[in-house]
Order: C-alpha cells, then sequence, then structure tokens
C-alpha cells in the first residue's frame, strides 16, 4: 500500500512536553518550570537524543494529567538549551523554538507523550505589501512597549534589525499579553502576511484598551504599570548577541 503522506513532508519521532498557559513561537528563547512526573521523563529523553522536543499548550490549565484531545496539535519543534533541577524537584528549562509543527499522531502516552511531528513551513505573503504593513505594525509594538513599560523594551526593538517580517512577526507575538487562545491563533496562523495583518489589528486595539483603563483610572502614563490581566510569559529574542548558556548533556543539579 502507498504511503498517503508526501515524501516531502519532514516527520519527526519526538517526545512532547504539553505546557499550561504558555505558547513557544519559533525565534525566541522561552524559560518554563516543568513538574509532572511525565513531563521530566519527556525532558530526559530529549536530553538523551538531540535535545529536540515537542512543546504544545493544552488548552485546560487546570488538568494535571492532559489527554490528546486537551492538548493542541499545532506547537513547536524546539531545541533544549538548558536544564536545571531544583530543590522542589522541578526543573527549570530554557529553549529556543526552532519551527511550527504539527502533531500527525500519537505514538505512545506512556510513561510519557511521543509523536510523530510534521514541520511547518512558512507561507509567506505578499512582499510589497508585507513590508508596508510591518512598518506600521512595529510602530505600534514600539508605543505598546512603552505604554506597558516593558521592561524589556531595550533589548526586544534591536532584534527586528536584519530579521524575515515572520521572525519579527514571532518575535511580536511572544510579547503581547493575550489570553492562551489568542496567542494560539497567531501561532496557527501559517502564512506570514496573514499574521501581520492580524498583530495589527490586535496592537491596535490593545493600545485603545490601555488608554481607555488609563482614562477610568485616572491616571497618568508615568504613574506605576498598566494593571494587566496577564502578567505574561519573559521571552528573549533570539539573534541578540545573548550568549546562549552552554548545552549540558544532562539535567544539571543545582
Amino acid at each position: 500500500m502507498q504511503n498517503s503522506r508526501s515524501s516531502s513532508e519532514v516527520l519527526k519521532d519526538i517526545a512532547l512536553i504539553p505546557l499550561r498557559d504558555v505558547v513557544v513561537f519559533p525565534s525566541t528563547l522561552v524559560p518554563f518550570i516543568i513538574g509532572r512526573g511525565s513531563s521530566i521523563q519527556a525532558l530526559e529523553t530529549a536530553m538523551e537524543k538531540n535535545k529536540m522536543i515537542f512543546l504544545s499548550a493544552q488548552m485546560d490549565a487546570s488538568l494535571d494529567n492532559p489527554g490528546p484531545s486537551h492538548i493542541y496539535s499545532l506547537g513547536v519543534i524546539a531545541k533544549i538549551i538548558r536544564a536545571i533541577k531544583m530543590d522542589d524537584q522541578n526543573v527549570k528549562v530554557i529553549v529556543e523554538g526552532k519551527t511550527r509543527g504539527r502533531i500527525i499522531e500519537y505514538l505512545s502516552t506512556t510513561p510519557y507523550y511521543q509523536v510523530l511531528a510534521k514541520e511547518i513551513k512558512e507561507i509567506e505573503g505578499d512582499s510589497a505589501e508585507t513590508k508596508e504593513l510591518l512598518k506600521r505594525v512595529l510602530t505600534l509594538f514600539e508605543d505598546y512597549l512603552k505604554l506597558s513599560q516593558n521592561a524589556n523594551f531595550e533589548s526586544i526593538i534591536p532584534a527586528f534589525r536584519d530579521n524575515s517580517p515572520d521572525r519579527i512577526a514571532d518575535i511580536i507575538s511572544s510579547h503581547l499579553y493575550l489570553h492562551l487562545e489568542e496567542k494560539q491563533n497567531l501561532l496557527e496562523t501559517i502564512n506570514s502576511l496573514e499574521r501581520i495583518r492580524r498583530l495589527n489589528f490586535i496592537l491596535e486595539n490593545e493600545i485603545l484598551k490601555i488608554h481607555s483603563r488609563l482614562k477610568k483610572d485616572g491616571k497618568r502614563y508615568s504613574r506605576g504599570k498598566i494593571p494587566f490581566a496577564d502578567p505574561g510569559q519573559k521571552v528573549f529574542p533570539t539573534g541578540l548577541g545573548y550568549k546562549k548558556e552552554e548545552q549540558p548533556n544532562e539535567i544539571e543539579e543545582l
């Protein structure tokens, strides 16, 4: 019987870690903590193999043991940069998002998730329209960072130099204070032009919300931080001259 999958598809047999309230994008370094036994086993397997891991958000963060139907099928294939075992037996992990990926099949669910995943290639939009709209999005994003008093402002902006529109869109997406579903929607928008259009719409609305909150609270911009409902995830763009920590061969002890 002939295989129905295209020979051009890049398929990976890879361990999966479901994430609570975190969406990882390509081109970003993201720290997070894992504590579930199954996730730690998946991490250890990846560390012993090639340090590549599949990361996908679970739809309901309250579930301790999410099943395949509770995990988004589209996530990110990432490289483990560092893993440190903490005193409470949790593990702090730093990963670098590499490329979007889609779960094709669950190969096993115990003792951890092992999946067959397909790399998702970026679909580029019209270059002229993309460049023009990207200029506006960058201006809006800079205003957004200033209004939200983002402490990483000085390090985020240089990340856009000499980067492609799709990478810039992913870096911006990772720094927005949005609900999980909205961030997942951005991750699942494969066409870079469509993603930039969506970012333009989101940024315009988020800036309006900030102004509305400031007006309602009767505060000036210089007084305190904007009270966001979601504190967001600490994310660092790659390619900024950050010195990546040396990749360990095993999970380090504190």
